[in-house]
């Protein structure tokens, strides 16, 4: 095996890798929301990105086994290998240019990135057998994927540290940043494509013909083929089930980004996320070839797939129970509650010497204004007062609509703008309010609840944008059904069976 062959194809993979990581993951989604589209209108954006890589995939699809046969005929795997790459650098350094609110220039480059992307890994990976006998095929190919995920990351670890500390590197603002790093991005991917072009040789055939040619018996090929797959099920069951579990990874790649921004997780600890995923596939990448090795390729898909689903399906209600999460952190904690019994249980429970409890009704504004007034300025705050409250329309009295708006909206805003001052002065903070799913999912019967936590839920993504340069960052949950005894009071339990 020459390691000076396998390197140089294997460096294609650690070039284009950042398209995936840069553009794909992170900041095409954070820009096509926030600048070429409504960021006042997260549903609009999420339809744009959503609707551009349906067609990018589409568009792939249609070409794949196409672009396969024709790599499978004549000397043109690195002609096409080229014309791909370059494709994809060069529409992908396009996005630089593209002015606000051009969502629909923005969305063609992106689908014309990802076809330079897909096309390009087709020929990328026919040129294996050029570089690796078949017994080394897993190996290589595992060393392309480390490498992938090396580079990927190596790139973005600059593009994040350009964002986050823009005066640092001469440039303005992390808007203008996150689009230099688009143009970072096509400069290094078209820089590691040059020695796959230069050191990689490719088998000639004996006949060799010419690309028109090549086109041509592409398309016979493909003929062929589907008429093969009609007697050979297993080919056709294996080919639909890649489809089906690659189309599902490559969504989750390309929209959790937009979907956590969404959910109101900080940009800083969606990047922090995506760069700690790079990494770890690093070495993931070649102990998986290990342990394919041990028992079998076939079974270590299947291995992964369900390790894959267990993952990301998992789901844990309102989540991190905050309290018990910042007494294991070592914070000083100020815990507010109306319910003095309940006060007195947490306390037992906690059983941590740097925790004040507080009785206070949040639903009255003198309580709110003796916190403000009394407490010091927080590092933290997490806004998790509530009561669920359900009933038909024109059910609910004034003074319950009343009393359940500012418990859950009005008194946290005044919370919350009573310590932005003192916050901003400091330079420092972070804030956490618990809405709930009720605030974009219809719920009959808790129309009155829905509108208040939509109605902070507003405010809290609204808050958070013009927070973000003044070092506050500002997350809104959304959490779904969770069994507690205020939902049974409100005659909600019947919610844990849906």
């Amino acid at each position: 095996m020459d390691k000076k062959k396998v390197i140089s194809w294997a460096l294609y993979d650690w070039g284009n890798s950042a398209f995936a990581t840069t553009v794909m993951a992170a900041f095409f989604p954070m820009l096509l929301k926030d600048y070429w589209s409504n960021p006042e209108n997260y549903n609009e954006s999420t339809f744009y990105l959503g609707i551009s890589n349906s067609v990018a995939s589409l568009i792939v699809a249609a070409m794949a086994p196409f672009l396969g046969a024709i790599s499978d005929t004549g000397s043109t795997k690195k002609k096409f290998l080229f014309t791909f790459a370059f494709l994809g650098a060069l529409s992908t350094s396009l996005l630089w240019i593209v002015e606000q609110g051009n969502w629909q220039i923005a969305a063609l480059l992106y689908v014309i990135g990802c076809i330079g992307f897909s096309g390009g890994n087709t020929f990328y990976d026919a040129l294996l057998p050029s570089v690796a006998k078949k017994d080394k095929f897993d190996f290589v190919s595992s060393l392309g994927f480390s490498l992938g995920y090396a580079g990927g990351g190596a790139l973005f670890v600059i593009n994040i540290l350009m964002y986050q500390y823009p005066q640092s590197f001469g440039i303005s603002d992390p808007e203008t940043a996150a689009r230099l790093s688009l143009i970072c991005v096509g400069a290094w991917w078209a820089v590691f494509t040059i020695p796959v072009l230069l050191f990689v040789p490719e088998e000639k055939n004996k006949n060799d013909i010419s690309l028109g040619n090549a086109v041509q018996l592409g398309w016979i090929q493909i003929k062929t083929t589907f008429k093969e797959i009609k007697k050979m099920k297993i080919i056709g069951v294996f080919l639909i089930s890649y489809f089906l579990y690659m189309d599902g990874v490559d969504t989750i790649i390309r929209m959790a980004f937009n979907i956590g921004d969404n959910l109101g997780f900080p940009t800083e600890d969606l990047l922090i996320v995506l760069l700690i995923v790079q990494f770890i596939g690093v070495p993931a990448a070649l102990l998986f070839s290990w342990f394919s090795s041990i028992i079998t390729p076939r079974n270590a898909v299947l291995f992964a797939i369900m390790v894959y689903t267990l993952i990301t399906g998992f789901s844990s209600g309102i989540g991190l129970a905050y309290s018990k999460y910042l007494v294991n952190e070592g914070w000083n904690l100020d815990l507010v509650s109306k319910n003095k019994d309940r006060s007195k249980k947490s306390e037992m429970i906690l059983n941590y010497k740097h925790a004040n409890f507080h009785n206070a009704d949040l639903s009255k504004k003198e309580s709110i204004a003796n916190i403000v007034t009394n407490f010091k300025t927080p590092d933290l705050i997490i806004a998790n007062a509530g009561i669920a409250i359900n009933g038909a329309i024109g059910k609910l009295s004034d003074i319950e609509k009343n009393e359940a708006y500012y418990l859950m909206c009005g008194g946290v805003i005044d919370l919350i703008e009573g310590f932005i001052p003192r916050m901003i002065e400091k330079g420092s903070g972070r804030i956490v309010i618990i809405s709930s799913i009720g605030a974009i999912t219809a719920m009959p019967k808790s129309s009155i609840y829905s509108s208040i936590k939509s109605g902070i839920y507003a405010y809290g993504k609204s808050i958070s944008a013009e927070l973000k340069n003044k070092g506050i960052s500002v997350t809104v949950s959304l959490p779904g059904y969770v069994r507690t005894p205020a939902h049974k009071k409100a005659g909600l339990d019947h919610l844990e069976n849906k």
